[in-house]
């Protein structure tokens, strides 16, 4: 079964509410692009304020914790057919 992810509105993942946290906001801003994006602009994006190590260090504990708390084991795939 495919989960899937409802990013206008209130952001939901088959047909549940998503929690307002980094990792959240970090799959939705990675959902929207629809391609790789290089982890210092993810690191400069989620965390402008840190310096570049610090900012990168909190952005693989940023996938950690999503990872942890995702279904399916912590696999994230994005299937560019599903969202046609």
């Amino acid at each position: 079964m495919q989960d899937r992810l409802q990013l206008l509105g209130p952001p939901t993942c088959a047909g549940q509410p998503l929690p307002p946290h980094k990792p959240v906001a970090l799959l939705l801003h990675l959902a929207y692009t629809g391609d790789w994006v290089r982890r210092e602009a993810l690191a400069a994006l989620f965390w402008p304020e840190d310096a570049e190590r610090r900012a990168r260090h909190n952005l693989r504990g940023c996938c950690c914790t999503g990872r942890a708390r995702s279904p399916g084991q912590g696999r994230w795939r994005w299937n560019p057919a599903a969202c046609g």
